[in-house]
């Protein structure tokens, strides 16, 4: 399968090189970096925490619209001006709507395909209002990742986009630390409602697992970050924001953004992490551990009961009040399961398994209809074919950026291009198995 450059119409020597082994053109030999194909790569790693384990929450940088909600952000007109900026932006001196350097690659095309398909679903899904609803949404995030194609054309882009995330998330963790401080949040957390923990920073998400998640996704780019970052100063202030977002995806109580970032710092320790660095990252773990157990030690050592606490409920069986048991996700996953292979493998249609849910439940759920696993939720909305596209989806775009880091030399393009393996191999863990809130 080659992958071909969405930028043909650029001169040769303008273009950004991309590894033969990641774009498979064997034409011409291998420069060991990164074109701007990656972007692609980088904003499909990052879109799909748009159509994520609930279509209807779309985020768009660290602001989130959640149409079920109720509470309605500005965020939602964004995706319709860029559309329209874009359009404007591609048009010739003629009048003419110019796309010929938008050379689509598999990847886009299943994208698209998907959204063709949960279109045509709108035929047999039972509620047309939530089809439409997650259409529109699927759409805007689709979108995005299109134009993002088209407009990122060179690794300034990409590393642009690198620091911009660093600054997403030295924001966010500001935000989070003001809300465990005060005990504040802002209007749209789920912690202001009577009935909700108080104590679990949202920051500008509704739902703490959704903070969690992204705090947990942007980890990577902050550990690259100091890996290969040659000035101290800079390092040390990485290290800190690090141990901070660390603390608060404690402090959103989320297990499975646990398993993520354990999962995902295994393999890059394991696999990327070059031997000379191993010893000298052990140490300064090892330090700043130290570090916090004097100073404070009972916020550590609670941190780490808490950390244990949470882990260790993953394997009780009984129902608790709070409804974040294992028997619930268990009951969830079996009804969204047989609600798939009563669709015989088409799917109940595009947002449809939540209703389907509450009418068709076999297994008692004790009034939880969300399925709180991406996959399975896939699987339940959209059929076997496009769930087999999607894991394809994912494991090729691991695969080639594997492939890719082997042959790469610069500084600037190892470190992106691990950051987003770090990610690409934590993401499945938090939207695999979310605590039903």
């Amino acid at each position: 399968m080659r992958w071909r450059t969405i930028c043909g119409n650029l001169p040769t020597w303008s273009r950004p090189r991309l590894l033969d082994s990641l774009t498979g053109d064997e034409s011409r030999p291998s420069t060991g970096r990164l074109r701007h194909d990656d972007g692609f790569v980088l904003f499909d790693h990052q879109g799909r925490s748009f159509p994520r384990a609930d279509l209807r929450s779309i985020g768009i940088g660290i602001v989130q619209h959640e149409s079920r909600s109720g509470q309605h952000l500005p965020v939602s007109n964004a995706v319709p001006l860029l559309l329209a900026v874009f359009v404007v932006k591609t048009f010739d001196r003629r009048g003419h709507l110019d796309i010929s350097g938008i050379q689509v690659r598999p990847h886009l095309q299943f994208l698209w395909l998907w959204f063709a398909y949960a279109c045509l679903s709108l035929f047999w899904a039972q509620s047309k209002s939530d089809a439409a609803e997650e259409i529109i949404f699927l759409f805007m995030a689709i979108t995005v990742i299109s134009i993002t194609v088209h407009s990122f054309r060179s690794i300034e882009d990409l590393n642009g986009f690198f620091y911009f995330w660093l600054a997403v998330l030295v924001t966010i963790n500001i935000i989070g630390l003001w809300e465990i401080l005060t005990g504040q949040h802002l209007p749209i957390s789920k912690s202001n409602e009577v009935y909700f923990d108080h104590d679990l920073p949202t920051c500008v998400f509704r739902n703490p697992n959704d903070f969690a998640t992204v705090l947990t996704l942007s980890v990577p780019f902050m550990i690259t970050f100091i890996s290969y970052n040659r000035k101290p100063i800079l390092g040390l202030l990485g290290a800190a924001v690090l141990l901070s977002s660390l603390n608060l995806i404690i402090a959103t109580e989320s297990r499975a953004n646990f398993i993520a970032v354990i999962i995902g710092t295994a393999f890059w320790f394991t696999f990327l992490l070059p031997a000379r660095k191993k010893l000298a990252t052990v140490l300064a773990a090892v330090l700043a551990v130290a570090i916090l157990s004097v100073f404070p030690a009972v916020q550590l050592r609670s941190s780490l009961m808490e950390v244990g606490e949470e882990l260790t409920t993953i394997n009780v069986e009984r129902l608790e009040t709070s409804g974040t048991s294992l028997n619930v996700r268990k009951s969830l996953a079996k009804n969204a399961l047989l609600l798939a292979a009563d669709s015989f493998g088409v799917g109940v249609g595009a947002g449809n398994v939540e209703h389907r849910m509450s009418r068709d439940s076999v297994e008692f759920t004790y009034g939880i209809t969300n399925v709180h696993n991406w996959w399975i939720e896939i699987l339940a909305n959209y059929g076997l074919v496009v769930f087999v596209g999607y894991v394809v989806f994912c494991v090729s775009l691991l695969a080639g950026l594997i492939k890719a880091h082997r042959n790469l030399t610069r500084v600037r393009e190892k470190r992106i291009c691990e950051a987003l393996i770090f990610g690409l191999v934590a993401f499945p863990s938090p939207v695999r198995v979310r605590a039903p809130s």
